[in-house]
């Protein structure tokens, strides 16, 4: 029904468990599964895409830098995983649209300094990087930025959250596209969700963060998190 719309469908999956490498099993079974389904079916979902928020496990926040950096490096690792078994997958299927991608934290280039740069496959660098420079080596893939605010503008807003981000795809990953979120359920703090707002001003800050962003190469559009939040806002009149 959605491709008859032409809309693309990706499967979506993630726990914050799924990084420990006890755990690592499921995501890599999901995506065989999808992948296997596209490879039977006469449709196809256009990807996959994982929200593993690793940093969401008990204790993370106050844990030392170095135990924060093993828990990311365990994730870094799942990413290189499920990029190998999609790498497989594509070239036995010569499936080069297939789609692999990751919702992070805007914090995840260091930002809030909350995190360290990490040494992982003979580099060192943010978490950011690692994940970017990984999922380059794909045909297709992205990452969604949680730079969950209600302004575009401003030193904490939209724009200012993700501006490591396409700054390093438009340097050094250029075939990695780089989705930006919006928040619009009625979360805390009141400043990263447009819960009671309207629709025309969130679309406002989309434009906003649209003519900071267009001409760069690597904006892969927005995700709204969710339809049930978006469909409550104030309708245009």
């Amino acid at each position: 029904i959605m491709h008859a719309h032409g809309i693309a469908v990706f499967a979506s999956a993630g726990d914050i468990s799924w990084s420990k490498p006890t755990e690592r099993y499921i995501p890599s079974l999901l995506l065989t599964f999808v992948q296997e389904f596209n490879q039977a079916s006469d449709v196809q979902f256009k990807g996959m895409e994982f929200d593993i928020e690793s940093y969401n496990q008990e204790g993370f926040a106050e844990a030392s830098m170095t135990e924060k950096s093993l828990v990311l490096m365990e994730y870094l690792d799942t990413v290189d995983s499920l990029a190998t078994s999609t790498s497989n997958y594509i070239a036995a299927t010569s499936d080069k649209q297939f789609e692999l991608g990751f919702s992070i934290p805007y914090w995840f280039d260091n930002q809030n300094k909350n995190i360290e740069s990490l040494s992982w496959h003979d580099k060192t660098g943010p978490a950011l990087y690692h994940l970017m420079d990984r999922l380059k080596q794909l045909p297709q893939s992205n990452v969604v930025v949680m730079a969950y605010r209600n302004a575009a503008q401003g030193n904490d807003g939209v724009i200012y959250h993700s501006r490591t981000e396409i700054e390093y795809a438009q340097a050094q990953a250029r075939n990695v596209k780089v989705i930006i979120g919006f928040e619009t359920n009625d979360v805390e703090a009141e400043k990263i969700t447009f819960f009671g707002k309207s629709q025309n001003e969130l679309y406002s800050e989309v434009d906003l963060l649209n003519s900071e962003y267009d001409s760069s190469g690597v904006l892969g559009g927005i995700a709204i998190n969710d339809l049930d939040g978006y469909l409550a806002l104030i309708a245009p009149r």
